[in-house]
């Protein structure tokens, strides 16, 4: 599953330990650089770069090929730029409309070696995953010298070098196991502080942080804690959970932000359920919490945009063989949207207090069949990879052979598809339900 070379642990933890020394360092005696989007490059090389996407550099184009590893050819990058236009950079705008990712990331690439090597990276990696017996040396060369420029230039804080981080932190979660990814989490979660990113610092920033923060969650879900970066710190430091929902509420009609904002209140889900029991959540402070979440997350699903509604009326049918429910979507930030919203209700309903009653409410079970439904209806691959986590949670609610094969098919065919590594988290759910000789 991760890479079979000690060489990736060693640059792994070289990377992590300059992000951590930058951010306790230089890092948080600053207020983070604004939105200049300003390369930190060779000046003759800005001088020959265009302003706009360039993906046929002519044999002359000697800036465009600046630290690629020996045999990269011109037309073999080319190659690794496409794949992350038309895939991955869809997974990582999933949530924003105005796609920095797949627009705005790639003209600062043209300036930037780093940003421009992190991309190759990342792209190369994913190739390899889809295809398990391709070997993964190009993009351990590419992912090595990334990190030679990235931590050349960390102290700068710039756009470019911490959107290199957070693509390396999507490589790594391809490539790691989710301890070590962790890590990488951590260490970028401090960077991002240092540099004042948040939620609504704006532009390309704005976008790197949303995409941070989906990673952020879903690894607070893998290890059953909070986010590395809190929810209150989300928004403005001095910000409180009223104005970030105000502020949400009130730009509905950008609904790739009511996207975010369900990712805001499944993150804040996890953060109030992980501290459940601890001294500090016990009693009725725990319940008057719970009962407030609860309420915002009936608030999301009854008043969401057209864009986030099903596409018809018919949720309840189910699929040929009667399983599960038929949701479709369409478009990436609806579907998971849509099931986070069913993955946060399912566990809030599971840490539900005893002295609580929930009116009118849908059982654990039809949540966990919507999340599953929602998935196997639904075959764009930017929402799958956001999906995983998501179909564990839920998957460990089924109870039949049948559901459970439906469940795993789907695991298995994220991981074929976009080279997200799910079969850990198959083998887990089997181990649960007793069905490791299946």
């Amino acid at each position: 599953m991760y890479y079979p070379n000690a060489t990736y642990r060693e640059l792994h933890t070289t990377l992590y330990n300059h992000m951590v020394d930058t951010a306790r360092g230089t890092g948080l005696t600053r207020t983070g650089t604004p939105e200049s989007d300003k390369s930190q490059h060779n000046d003759a090389c800005q001088s020959t770069v265009r302003q706009t996407p360039r993906w046929e550099p002519t044999e002359s184009d000697t800036c465009a090929r600046n630290n690629l590893p020996k045999g990269m050819t011109v037309r073999r990058e080319m190659e690794l730029w496409r794949n992350y236009l038309d895939e991955i950079a869809l997974w990582l705008d999933m949530f924003d409309n105005d796609r920095h990712f797949q627009i705005q990331l790639p003209i600062l690439a043209q300036n930037s070696e780093a940003l421009r090597l992190s991309v190759l990276a990342l792209s190369a990696r994913q190739i390899e995953r889809r295809d398990p017996d391709k070997p993964y040396t190009e993009s351990l060369a590419l992912y090595q010298e990334a990190i030679r420029l990235i931590a050349a230039e960390l102290e700068s804080m710039s756009t470019e070098v911490i959107g290199s981080c957070v693509l390396l932190c999507v490589l790594e979660m391809m490539s790691s196991s989710p301890k070590d990814w962790s890590r990488h989490l951590n260490g970028a979660a401090m960077l991002l502080k240092a540099a004042g990113i948040n939620g609504v610092v704006g532009g390309t920033r704005q976008a790197i942080f949303w995409c941070f923060a989906r990673m952020d969650m879903w690894g607070g879900f893998l290890s059953d804690s909070h986010t590395k970066i809190p929810t209150s710190l989300w928004f403005l430091p001095t910000g409180t959970m009223s104005t970030a929902i105000s502020r949400f509420k009130t730009d509905f009609q950008n609904f790739d932000n009511y996207a975010n904002y369900s990712l805001f209140l499944c993150a804040s889900v996890l953060n109030v359920v992980s501290r459940r029991g601890s001294a500090t959540e016990r009693g009725s402070t725990y319940s008057a919490k719970w009962k407030a979440l609860f309420d915002l997350l009936v608030d999301w699903v009854t008043n969401r945009p057209a864009e986030m509604r099903p596409m018809t009326s018919r949720a309840q049918e189910t699929d040929d063989e009667g399983l599960f429910p038929v949701v479709i979507y369409s478009n990436a930030a609806a579907i998971s949207a849509n099931q986070l919203y069913h993955t946060a209700t399912l566990l809030m309903l599971q840490a539900k207090p005893n002295d609580l009653k929930v009116r009118s409410q849908r059982s654990i079970f039809w949540h966990a069949r919507q999340v599953i439904g929602i998935s196997v209806s639904n075959l764009l691959h930017a929402a799958w990879t956001n999906a995983p986590q998501p179909l564990y949670i839920a998957g460990k609610v089924m109870s039949s052979k049948s559901e459970h094969r439906v469940v795993l098919d789907a695991l298995a065919e994220i991981e074929r598809t976009t080279g997200f590594a799910t079969q850990w988290r198959a083998q887990d759910l089997k181990e649960y339900w007793g069905d490791e000789a299946d």
